[in-house]
């Protein structure tokens, strides 16, 4: 069986996303926007792929990326998200205050025992924080 990374390098990254999670993820002029869009877009593209974009449910997208449709599922999920028992998850790669005074910690999440391209993923995410630090306080 192929591993993901494998399937991806120098291919195609089939990434979910769930719109109007501003500002994680939004649908803007037809495409895709938000900071977890930039992250995957900046990975795909560290691997030599290309993107290619699945909009959708929370749901749906979760059920796809058990069958191993997608890559990478994008929603602005944070840590405590109940489909983590369904999916694999990334550590979480950055931390924001929520208005109710409460910590999120965001996460993206990934085909379920993809153990090589979930450490390459994390890898990428721990890289970034300081963007998305200034990413998160510009979109703000």
């Amino acid at each position: 069986m192929r591993e993901t990374l494998d399937d991806v390098r120098g291919q195609t990254l089939r990434a979910g996303v769930v719109s109007e999670r501003g500002p994680w993820t939004e649908r803007k002029d037809g495409g895709a926007s938000g900071i977890e869009v930039e992250l995957i877009q900046r990975f795909a593209a560290r691997l030599g792929a290309n993107v290619s974009w699945t909009w959708g449910g929370e749901q749906g997208l979760i059920e796809r990326l058990e069958r191993r449709e997608l890559h990478v599922v994008a929603a602005g999920f944070d840590d405590s998200s109940p489909w983590s028992e369904q999916v694999g998850m990334t550590r979480p790669y950055f931390e924001s205050e929520e208005a109710s005074d409460r910590t999120v910690r965001h996460v993206l999440a990934v085909p379920p025992g993809e153990n090589a391209w979930l450490r390459q993923l994390e890898l990428f995410l721990r890289q970034e924080r300081g963007r998305v630090s200034q990413q998160y306080g510009r979109m703000r």
